[in-house]
């Protein structure tokens, strides 16, 4: 699974969370008026279990108010910013530490495999 997949994935965490939540098998929804589907897999499942465990850990206050607005809850970086709890980070401290919450999921997608060899050198 490729970098680029992975967080595609979280950024439609909303999404497939309900579907999991629900026992479907694909997640439906629409975004700006495209539909979009993806199925639930074990390899979702698992980003999905990496993610959440990366996010349990997590001891930075900031960080988890960033990924709990931005992913979980799925607002806009904009959005998440003018939150009364992270209005007092610059934009480039908002964006690194979200970066670096990401880069701590896809290393622990590549710990568990879910990330070959090629993927990582080609991605």
């Amino acid at each position: 699974m490729k970098k680029q997949k992975i967080f595609y994935l979280l950024k439609r965490y909303p999404y497939i969370a309900d579907a999991i939540f629900s026992n479907r098998s694909v997640a439906d929804f629409s975004i700006s008026r495209r539909k979009e589907q993806i199925t639930i897999d074990s390899s979702v499942t698992k980003v999905i279990s990496l993610f959440e465990l990366a996010y349990s850990t997590e001891t930075n206050k900031f960080t988890k108010e960033i990924i709990r607005s931005s992913v979980m809850e799925g607002n806009t970086d904009l959005e998440s910013l003018h939150l009364p709890k992270l209005n007092q980070l610059s934009l480039n401290t908002y964006r690194k530490l979200k970066q670096d919450f990401l880069d701590k999921v896809y290393a622990l997608c590549i710990l568990h495999g879910l990330v070959s060899q090629d993927d990582i050198l080609n991605g």
